[in-house]
């Protein structure tokens, strides 16, 4: 719910506070064109809001209340609730009228990665895929520096898209075979392949000429075009043959980061997600996991966490290299909240 309405603009009301519910207010504080009002619980799944007029409902209602916004496909309104959640949860985009689609996803396991569901091919120089990774703000020597990291990827068993989007194949560190792909495409499409290992996987780039002792920092991202445009921005200023550079795909496994600073063990983990409160959780997130590895394991000390933000007024380095700027508002993180609601707990049990 509350990850919905942050996509969609709102923002939460620090000064209603968070307790047992929460306020997020769309558009300016002073006059919001909207304000709802959320239970907080720990399943975000099974949040619920309501307004002060009446009007109450889940996730899908307020996603339908602002389908507009979405510009999500399908043939009705279902197929495009469901369309917008896949694409909120990084999964795999479908058309639910496509009576083979679904016949298809019916008699494989949606758990497990099939490689053979997938036509995969080298990214040749004039290509569709070529266009995109441009408007992207990526120029000749960076694509040309991420060839041996990156794909053309063609789903078979879409028949609604039949062209190649680009691959960015995920892996065990330390490990060759391909657990799945993270996907992107033109007008903003993005995906994973159906069965990505999400959990101990991710799309690792790693320029160190396979010299695992030898990498001394791996910079954490969300996405692979938030590495790649890293890769752009400070080309000059990083010393590449001992560097890995890992998209997350939009979330943080505890199991992925674990293998890859386990792999890594003389590495530094470094934060370079998003400047906005999901970022904010991931990067608490990993420096969490990496504090617990400093402890358990002698290779990987304590001082070799840091972080590597995009400058302030950019969302993502990808929007560094674009000059896309934008406002940022600093608002709690859950690791703030926490921190936060236990400060006060405290106060009250003096008292």
């Amino acid at each position: 719910m509350t990850d919905v309405a942050l996509k969609l603009g709102y923002r939460v009301d620090k000064s209603a506070g968070v307790n047992k519910y929460v306020e997020l207010i769309l558009g300016a504080p002073a006059e919001p064109s909207d304000r709802i009002i959320v239970h907080v619980k720990c399943d975000k799944a099974n949040q619920t809001y309501f307004r002060r007029n009446g009007t109450k409902g889940d996730v899908v209602t307020l996603i339908k209340e602002n389908m507009h916004a979405f510009h999500a496909t399908g043939n009705t309104e279902w197929a495009k609730v469901m369309n917008v959640l896949a694409d909120m949860a990084n999964m795999p985009m479908t058309d639910y009228q496509d009576a083979e689609m679904i016949h298809n996803a019916r008699t494989s396991d949606p758990h497990v990665f099939d490689p053979s569901r997938y036509d995969v091919r080298p990214i040749e120089n004039e290509t569709a895929i070529s266009a995109i990774l441009a408007a992207r703000g990526f120029n000749r020597d960076t694509v040309n520096a991420f060839r041996p990291f990156m794909c053309e990827i063609r789903d078979r068993s879409n028949d609604k898209f039949n062209g190649y989007n680009i691959g960015f194949p995920y892996r065990i560190a330390g490990h060759d075979k391909i657990e799945g792909y993270e996907i992107r495409g033109s007008k903003g499409f993005k995906s994973k392949a159906v069965g990505t290992n999400s959990s101990t996987a991710a799309w690792i780039a790693d320029f160190s000429n396979d010299n695992p002792l030898g990498v001394k920092n791996v910079f954490f991202m969300e996405s692979a075009f938030d590495a790649i445009a890293f890769y752009q921005a400070n080309k000059y200023s990083v010393d590449w043959q001992s560097t890995v550079l890992v998209s997350c795909g939009g979330g943080t496994s505890g199991k992925s980061i674990e293998k890859i600073l386990t792999y890594f063990s003389k590495a530094c983990a470094v934060d370079c997600f998003d400047n906005d409160p999901a970022g904010r959780d991931y990067g608490n997130k990993l420096f969490e996991i990496a504090g617990k590895l400093s402890h358990d394991y002698p290779g990987i000390q304590s001082h070799c966490i840091s972080s590597q933000k995009a400058p302030d007024g950019f969302k993502d380095w990808n929007d560094v290299i674009l000059g896309k700027t934008m406002t940022i508002t600093n608002y709690p993180s859950k690791h703030d909240r926490n921190a936060a609601l236990a400060a006060n707990r405290n106060k009250m049990m003096k008292l």
